[in-house]
């Protein structure tokens, strides 16, 4: 409620008068002669009562009477503690006391001090009886919800209160997860396997025993691959050092949400940021793949076979090319920079190989008949001085040769150069990136090669050059079936792989002057 507008009043303490906020209006002339005066040395303590009013002269006695009961209606209406900054709100149990003027200068009350702002304790409101319905409630729900939130969900009544009456996110973000928590065991949902595991750098035996081991009698659904494990390892520079590790290993299983298909991939990265391109080819291709193949083939449950050829070598051609649009307008400078792909796409007992570059992979089969051992090549590495390769650089009006010393001495393999220029230099004639040599006939175009299980069981060996450089596919084989057995286990597929990885290093050491990145997969399939 406003208090009652009223004539202003003059007292002799103009500090008092300054201070009070009812009185700040300026006075209007006519009514500066009409004055009420109140004793100045009067204390604070004084009651209402004692104070000795002076009447004032030429004021009439009907007109005195109007100014007293106004001046005290508006001293009852006002608040015992009101100030010009801060109004407190007495309770109704109070009694109003009325404001003094004093020539001290008096240090105003504190609200928390104030007694009539204290609650009372024994009174129940509305909202403490819905916090005792939800503390009762949330006591249920915590009942069954995991240990391991115990630290966020309220002991008692007091915390759970301070808890529900504070509003901040953190507290709102513990109250969603106690209740999802909740909400999960009540309708007890089942958790969802994650659709994909890329495996990163080095090796892991964990990795080999994430097959099933009891294989469906239906052979459309059949899972064949039964142990896979990979490894990489950086290579040195001609001081002994290590270097950047530029290769790339893709692994995914569930692929496309089935428990019968398989990605593997090798990605070996060369120029200054190599690396850069084969690692984001590892996070992105796959995605891209996966994508392309319900675009051309479905979500259909099946598996993909040869009479879905045409369907497969869009969909890999499809998805390459998408890859390169995205190397182009990632940021990274591939001027000089690129990357292999040899990829493996495995949809029951049919494998599907998509191969850019100089990576490579193989399948040795084991016969059902004679038990005798086999190589099913399923790529080519990409040359330039390959005869329908060098024709479509030519073509682009590029050159291809080794590097020529100033002595006319040809040192190397053949590489892809400018007509006029001695750049790029690549030592391939398909890849990712590779900006310049794409001027003048490398593509990022695929060679799709298919091939079908039909035998007693096999390994799948995925690898960069560094293994193909000096080993050959008959000595990989060999070394892989020394180690094979009628009960393949990941002990077994672990000495595997470290033995190929240590062979190639010897070689290397022995050859030249550097070591090549090495990075391998092997899956078994039976």
């Amino acid at each position: 409620m406003n208090p009652i507008r009223v004539y202003p009043l003059k007292f002799n303490n103009q500090e008092s008068l300054a201070n009070s906020p009812g009185l700040k209006k300026k006075q209007q002339p006519s009514e500066r002669t009409h004055t009420l005066q109140i004793n100045p040395q009067q204390t604070p303590q004084q009651s209402r009562s004692n104070q000795k009013r002076h009447p004032t002269s030429g004021l009439s006695s009907q007109e005195e009477k109007i100014k007293l009961v106004t001046q005290k209606k508006l001293q009852l209406l006002q608040p015992s503690s009101y100030s010009p900054k801060k109004r407190v709100i007495s309770s109704n149990n109070d009694k109003p006391e009325i404001s003094k003027f004093s020539n001290q200068s008096t240090e105003p009350y504190s609200p928390t001090k104030l007694p009539n702002l204290k609650r009372s304790e024994s009174s129940t409101t509305t909202q403490e009886i819905l916090a005792k319905i939800d503390l009762s409630l949330a006591q249920k729900r915590s009942k069954r919800t995991d240990t391991s939130n115990a630290d966020n969900t309220p002991q008692n009544k007091t915390s759970f209160l301070k808890m529900y009456q504070d509003t901040s996110p953190k507290i709102r973000q513990i109250q969603s997860r106690v209740s999802s928590q909740a909400i999960e065991q009540d309708i007890k949902i089942k958790p969802r396997m994650p659709s994909q595991v890329i495996m990163l750098h080095g090796r892991s035996t964990s990795q080999a025993a994430l097959v099933n081991s009891n294989p469906t009698e239906n052979e459309e659904s059949q899972d064949y691959v039964q142990l896979f494990l990979s490894k990489t390892q950086a290579g040195q520079n001609g001081n002994k050092q290590t270097k950047t590790n530029q290769d790339s290993v893709i692994i995914s299983n569930n692929f496309c949400g089935m428990k019968n298909r398989y990605l593997f991939s090798v990605c070996d990265g060369h120029g200054v940021y190599g690396h850069y391109v084969s690692q984001l080819v590892k996070r992105v291709l796959p995605t891209i793949i996966e994508a392309q193949l319900k675009t051309f083939i479905g979500k259909q449950e099946i598996d993909i076979g040869e009479e879905y050829y045409t369907e497969m070598v869009k969909c890999f051609n499809s998805s390459f090319q998408k890859m390169t649009k995205d190397l182009q307008n990632c940021g990274i400078d591939i001027t000089f920079s690129g990357s292999t792909c040899s990829t493996v796409f495995v949809s029951g007992n049919n494998l599907w190989c998509s191969n850019i570059g100089d990576s490579r992979s193989i399948f040795i089969e084991q016969s059902k008949d004679s038990n005798k051992w086999k190589i099913v090549e399923l790529s080519n590495d990409h040359k330039p001085d390959l005869p329908t390769e060098k024709k479509r650089i030519l073509a682009s009006k590029g050159r291809v040769q080794p590097f020529v010393t100033e002595n006319g001495q040809n040192i190397g393999p053949a590489r892809v150069w400018l007509l006029h220029e001695q750049i790029p230099g690549l030592a391939m004639s398909r890849s990712f990136g590779d900006y310049v040599a794409s001027t003048v006939g490398v593509i990022s175009e695929p060679e799709v090669i298919y091939h079908k299980l039909n035998q007693k069981c096999g390994f799948l060996v995925v690898a960069s050059d560094g293994v193909w450089e000096f080993l050959t596919n008959e000595e990989i084989q060999q070394i892989v079936c020394s180690y094979w057995s009628p009960q393949m286990n990941a002990k077994k597929i672990d000495e595997m792989v470290d033995n190929i990885v240590r062979e190639s290093t010897k070689r290397w050491q022995e050859e030249d002057e550097v070591i090549d990145d090495i990075s391998i997969i092997i899956a078994y399939l039976s």
